[in-house]
């Protein structure tokens, strides 16, 4: 009997979701390969441009700042107001490579939780699509997205509605055109989509992913996503394989000017001097009750 004779009808269609997976991102790589050239274009338009206008005012040139910011305080007001709580996971150890013929299902892979954030994998990563998908993704193909430093966002459909989903999708496709989809094809980037049948473990709304961290949340912000993804994307998150998705410095970044106060210090007084401390009063106590 000829061995696709032997396989069963799971795995033909296993097969065939695999074979779309890789027809998609094959059309997802070479649209980006398009998005550079026009880009590339367009830089050598706005250079020749550039330069003329650096001749008509001499050395005025104007000086963009292409990073986006965001506030660490309106982060941790967005995370009260959206009821986001950061889960206490444990990574799980293994980060095998599976073979998707004979790969366990999900379910029986990840019992960390779900959406899970670490645990072993297929050998193959999903690709990076151009905003939010809007199908399911599979856990076993996109933990290993994880493990290269991308960040996922899951949402529950049947909680977010179609104005906030389109938001997210304007997020993803901001983020990874801005530096986050990694140029090495590494499976680096910022993804979204839906969770299947297997639901949030929180019941919560929204899922945000990266390895070995999770935060979810009752309904989506844009400064959360963003305070989460500059702390835990590729190198300044845990993944194993982090080297392969560096940061973007120059794409996303804490507002240097609203920092959190250092409350370390004492502050001082009127006059220069810091102000007493607590523990002083304590000795003036204890000296009393010696004396």
């Amino acid at each position: 009997m000829a061995e696709e004779d032997r396989q069963t009808k799971a795995e033909r269609r296993e097969e065939k979701r695999l074979r779309r997976i890789e027809e998609e991102a094959a059309a997802a790589s070479a649209a980006k390969k398009a998005r550079t050239r026009n880009g590339l274009y367009a830089v050598t338009l706005i250079a020749v441009i550039g330069g003329l206008v650096f001749l008509a005012v001499g050395n005025q040139a104007p000086t963009i700042e292409n990073a986006i910011t965001v506030a660490q305080s309106d982060v941790e007001a967005a995370m009260t107001a959206n009821g986001c709580e950061e889960l206490d996971v444990v990574p799980l150890e293994s980060r095998e490579h599976l073979q998707p013929a004979t790969a366990p299902p999900a379910e029986n892979l990840y019992t960390n939780g779900r959406p899970t954030s670490s645990g072993p994998h297929y050998e193959t990563w999903g690709p990076i699509y151009d905003g939010v998908r809007n199908e399911p993704l599979d856990e076993r193909s996109t933990t290993h997205n994880l493990e290269h430093g991308s960040v996922i966002v899951w949402f529950d459909a049947d909680q977010v509605d179609s104005d906030t989903t389109s938001e997210i999708d304007s997020w993803v496709k901001l983020l990874n055109n801005s530096g986050f989809e990694s140029d090495r094809g590494s499976g680096g980037g910022i993804l979204a989509a839906p969770v299947g049948d297997w639901g949030i473990d929180s019941g919560k709304a929204i899922a945000i992913r990266a390895w070995g961290k999770a935060m979810d949340c009752d309904s989506w912000s844009e400064d959360a996503a963003n305070g989460y993804v500059i702390e835990n994307f590729g190198t300044r998150g845990n993944a194993p394989e982090s080297p392969l998705s560096p940061y973007p410095e120059d794409a996303l970044e804490y507002d240097p000017d609203d920092q959190p106060a250092d409350d370390s210090t004492d502050a001082p007084a009127e006059d220069g001097s810091a102000e007493p401390s607590e523990p002083a009063a304590a000795t003036d106590e204890a000296s009393e009750a010696t004396s």
